[in-house]
C-alpha cells in the first residue's frame, strides 16, 4: 500500500521544523552571499587584488601579459576538468558551496571585528 506509514520514514512536522529548516537554509544562503560579494569587493574595488595582479602584469612586459593569460586559460581548463569528472562531481561541486560559506563566515568576522572590508 503507498499510505502504509509503518514503510514510510518518519518526518518532523510542523512550525517549528519549518522554521528550522528555513533559518539553517536561509543561514546558508547568507553566508554565501557574503563570501561571494566579499571576494568580488576585494578583487574590483579600486587598489584591489585585480587591479593590483594587472598592473604587475603590465610592467612586466608583454611577455608577462602573455603568460599570466595563459596561466589563467590553463587553471580554467584544469578546475574545469576537475569539477566535471564523473566519478565523483556531487562531492566536488559541495567544495564551491563551502569554500563560499568560509568566506562569508571570514567576511563576516572581518565586519565585525574592523568594521570594514
Amino acid at each position: 500500500m503507498i499510505g502504509n506509514t509503518k514503510l514510510t520514514p518518519r518526518r518532523r512536522s510542523g512550525l517549528f521544523a519549518d522554521l528550522q529548516s528555513v533559518a539553517i537554509h536561509g543561514a546558508v544562503l547568507a553566508l554565501m552571499a557574503i563570501g561571494v560579494g566579499g571576494l568580488l569587493y576585494k578583487s574590483l574595488r579600486p587598489g584591489g587584488w585585480l587591479s593590483g595582479l594587472t598592473t604587475g602584469l603590465v610592467a612586466g612586459g608583454s611577455w608577462s601579459i602573455l603568460f599570466g593569460i595563459g596561466a589563467m586559460i590553463g587553471v580554467g581548463l584544469v578546475v574545469r576538468q576537475w569539477l566535471d569528472a564523473p566519478e565523483s562531481a556531487s562531492s566536488r561541486g559541495d567544495l564551491i558551496l563551502y569554500a563560499a560559506m568560509g568566506l562569508g563566515v571570514f567576511f563576516t568576522f572581518e565586519l565585525i571585528v574592523n568594521g570594514s572590508l
